[in-house]
Protein backbone atom coordinates (compact mmCIF):
# COMPACT_ATOMS: atom_id res chain seq x y z
CA UNK A 1 0.00 0.00 0.00
CA UNK A 2 0.64 3.36 -0.17
CA UNK A 3 3.54 5.03 2.05
CA UNK A 4 1.48 7.84 3.96
CA UNK A 5 4.33 8.61 6.67
CA UNK A 6 6.75 9.14 3.62
CA UNK A 7 4.30 10.88 1.58
CA UNK A 8 3.41 13.52 4.64
CA UNK A 9 7.11 13.85 5.03
CA UNK A 10 7.18 14.63 1.38
CA UNK A 11 4.49 17.43 1.67
CA UNK A 12 5.83 18.74 4.63
CA UNK A 13 9.47 18.84 3.41
CA UNK A 14 7.61 20.42 -0.55
CA UNK A 15 6.32 23.44 2.18
CA UNK A 16 2.79 22.76 0.54
CA UNK A 17 0.99 21.28 3.60
CA UNK A 18 -1.96 22.65 4.55
CA UNK A 19 -2.62 24.29 1.26
CA UNK A 20 -6.00 23.66 -0.21
CA UNK A 21 -6.68 21.31 -2.80
CA UNK A 22 -9.81 20.59 -4.46
CA UNK A 23 -10.75 17.31 -6.70
CA UNK A 24 -13.48 18.04 -9.25
CA UNK A 25 -15.42 15.25 -10.01
CA UNK A 26 -18.79 14.14 -11.47
CA UNK A 27 -21.63 13.57 -9.53
CA UNK A 28 -22.30 10.32 -10.16
CA UNK A 29 -21.78 7.21 -7.89
CA UNK A 30 -18.68 6.38 -8.41
CA UNK A 31 -17.02 9.45 -9.66
CA UNK A 32 -18.05 11.26 -6.51
CA UNK A 33 -16.76 7.77 -4.11
CA UNK A 34 -13.13 8.12 -6.15
CA UNK A 35 -13.45 12.08 -5.19
CA UNK A 36 -13.52 11.37 -2.02
CA UNK A 37 -11.22 8.93 -1.73
CA UNK A 38 -9.16 11.04 -2.86
CA UNK A 39 -10.31 14.30 -0.71
CA UNK A 40 -9.61 11.74 2.04
CA UNK A 41 -5.88 11.01 0.90
CA UNK A 42 -4.50 13.87 0.59
CA UNK A 43 -6.15 15.17 4.22
CA UNK A 44 -4.24 12.33 5.68
CA UNK A 45 -0.96 13.74 4.03
CA UNK A 46 -1.56 17.49 4.74
CA UNK A 47 -3.38 19.35 2.71
CA UNK A 48 -7.23 20.62 3.37
CA UNK A 49 -9.13 19.11 0.55
CA UNK A 50 -11.76 19.25 -0.55
CA UNK A 51 -14.15 17.54 -3.85
CA UNK A 52 -16.11 19.73 -6.28
CA UNK A 53 -18.97 17.67 -7.88
CA UNK A 54 -20.23 18.36 -11.27
CA UNK A 55 -22.73 17.21 -13.62
CA UNK A 56 -21.85 14.80 -16.48
CA UNK A 57 -22.81 17.23 -19.14
CA UNK A 58 -20.64 20.34 -17.57
CA UNK A 59 -18.04 18.37 -15.85
CA UNK A 60 -15.76 17.50 -18.58
CA UNK A 61 -15.40 20.78 -20.65
CA UNK A 62 -15.05 22.10 -16.83
CA UNK A 63 -11.96 20.52 -16.54
CA UNK A 64 -10.70 21.19 -19.63
CA UNK A 65 -10.78 24.97 -19.62
CA UNK A 66 -7.47 26.51 -17.37
CA UNK A 67 -9.60 29.49 -16.55
CA UNK A 68 -11.06 27.58 -13.94
CA UNK A 69 -8.05 26.76 -12.69
CA UNK A 70 -8.95 22.70 -11.92
CA UNK A 71 -5.91 21.17 -9.48
CA UNK A 72 -7.27 17.50 -9.64
CA UNK A 73 -9.90 15.88 -11.15
CA UNK A 74 -10.79 12.54 -11.62
CA UNK A 75 -11.44 11.67 -15.42
CA UNK A 76 -11.05 8.47 -18.05
CA UNK A 77 -9.97 8.00 -21.43
CA UNK A 78 -10.48 5.26 -23.26
CA UNK A 79 -9.35 4.41 -26.90
CA UNK A 80 -11.04 4.16 -30.10
CA UNK A 81 -8.15 1.65 -31.00
CA UNK A 82 -5.13 0.10 -29.25
CA UNK A 83 -2.21 2.47 -29.87
CA UNK A 84 -0.32 4.98 -27.97
CA UNK A 85 -0.80 7.59 -30.53
CA UNK A 86 -4.81 7.39 -29.42
CA UNK A 87 -3.74 8.86 -25.99
CA UNK A 88 0.02 10.11 -25.91
CA UNK A 89 -0.66 12.76 -28.46
CA UNK A 90 -4.43 13.44 -28.01
CA UNK A 91 -3.18 14.30 -24.11
CA UNK A 92 0.05 15.67 -24.43
CA UNK A 93 0.41 16.52 -27.56
CA UNK A 94 1.15 20.84 -27.62
CA UNK A 95 -1.33 21.19 -30.38
CA UNK A 96 -4.26 19.84 -27.88
CA UNK A 97 -3.88 22.92 -25.48
CA UNK A 98 -6.13 25.20 -26.16
CA UNK A 99 -5.40 28.25 -22.58
CA UNK A 100 -9.21 29.48 -21.86
CA UNK A 101 -11.32 26.65 -23.88
CA UNK A 102 -13.43 24.54 -22.76
CA UNK A 103 -12.28 22.61 -26.16
CA UNK A 104 -8.48 21.73 -25.08
CA UNK A 105 -8.23 17.99 -24.54
CA UNK A 106 -4.56 18.47 -23.53
CA UNK A 107 -6.43 19.05 -20.06
CA UNK A 108 -2.68 19.32 -18.04
CA UNK A 109 -1.56 22.21 -20.41
CA UNK A 110 1.60 20.03 -21.50
CA UNK A 111 3.64 21.00 -24.21
CA UNK A 112 7.32 19.39 -24.13
CA UNK A 113 8.86 20.07 -27.30
CA UNK A 114 10.88 17.29 -27.03
CA UNK A 115 7.95 15.17 -26.67
CA UNK A 116 6.18 16.68 -29.85
CA UNK A 117 9.28 15.93 -32.08
CA UNK A 118 8.78 12.38 -31.32
CA UNK A 119 5.15 12.00 -31.25
CA UNK A 120 5.52 14.04 -34.71
CA UNK A 121 8.39 11.42 -35.90
CA UNK A 122 5.95 8.63 -34.78
CA UNK A 123 3.25 9.80 -37.08
CA UNK A 124 5.37 10.49 -39.97
CA UNK A 125 6.91 6.43 -39.85
CA UNK A 126 5.04 4.09 -41.88
CA UNK A 127 7.00 1.08 -40.33
CA UNK A 128 5.01 -0.08 -37.31
CA UNK A 129 7.98 -1.16 -35.09
CA UNK A 130 10.01 2.26 -35.39
CA UNK A 131 6.21 4.00 -34.86
CA UNK A 132 5.60 1.30 -31.90
CA UNK A 133 9.84 2.60 -30.76
CA UNK A 134 9.33 5.91 -31.24
CA UNK A 135 5.99 5.90 -29.12
CA UNK A 136 7.41 4.10 -26.33
CA UNK A 137 9.77 6.63 -26.29
CA UNK A 138 7.63 9.51 -26.12
CA UNK A 139 5.54 7.67 -23.33
CA UNK A 140 9.09 7.59 -21.15
CA UNK A 141 9.34 11.02 -21.22
CA UNK A 142 6.04 12.12 -20.69
CA UNK A 143 5.90 9.89 -17.69
CA UNK A 144 9.55 11.11 -16.51
CA UNK A 145 7.44 14.87 -16.91
CA UNK A 146 4.67 13.38 -14.39
CA UNK A 147 1.59 16.03 -16.17
CA UNK A 148 -0.75 12.99 -15.27
CA UNK A 149 -1.31 10.72 -12.44
CA UNK A 150 -3.38 7.61 -13.34
CA UNK A 151 -4.96 6.37 -10.53
CA UNK A 152 -6.77 3.53 -12.43
CA UNK A 153 -6.36 0.90 -15.13
CA UNK A 154 -8.73 -1.17 -16.11
CA UNK A 155 -8.76 -4.62 -16.91
CA UNK A 156 -11.53 -5.87 -18.82
CA UNK A 157 -11.82 -10.05 -18.40
CA UNK A 158 -14.31 -11.93 -20.92
CA UNK A 159 -16.17 -15.27 -19.49
CA UNK A 160 -17.60 -17.37 -21.85
CA UNK A 161 -19.30 -21.09 -21.39
CA UNK A 162 -18.11 -24.21 -23.20
CA UNK A 163 -21.63 -23.49 -24.92
CA UNK A 164 -20.25 -20.36 -27.03
CA UNK A 165 -19.12 -20.56 -30.15
CA UNK A 166 -17.47 -17.82 -32.82
CA UNK A 167 -15.94 -16.30 -29.64
CA UNK A 168 -12.17 -14.20 -30.37
CA UNK A 169 -10.18 -11.84 -28.11
CA UNK A 170 -9.43 -8.20 -29.78
CA UNK A 171 -7.36 -5.79 -27.68
CA UNK A 172 -9.80 -3.06 -28.61
CA UNK A 173 -13.51 -4.14 -28.62
CA UNK A 174 -12.93 -7.65 -26.96
CA UNK A 175 -16.01 -9.22 -27.25
CA UNK A 176 -17.91 -8.70 -30.52
CA UNK A 177 -21.55 -9.73 -29.57
CA UNK A 178 -22.06 -10.14 -33.73
CA UNK A 179 -19.63 -12.72 -34.09
CA UNK A 180 -20.53 -15.30 -31.58
CA UNK A 181 -23.20 -17.90 -30.73
CA UNK A 182 -24.81 -20.00 -27.97
CA UNK A 183 -25.67 -23.28 -28.43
Amino acid sequence: GPDLARARALVAQSGTAGQAVTVVAENTAIDMSMGVWLRNMLQSIGYRASVKTLAHGMQFSYIQNTANHVQISISDWFADYPSASNFLDDLFGCENFHPGSDNSINIAGYCNARVQAVMDRAKQTSDPAEAAALWTQAGRLVDRDAPAAPIIRINYIDLVSTRVGGYFYTTLYHLLFSRVWVR
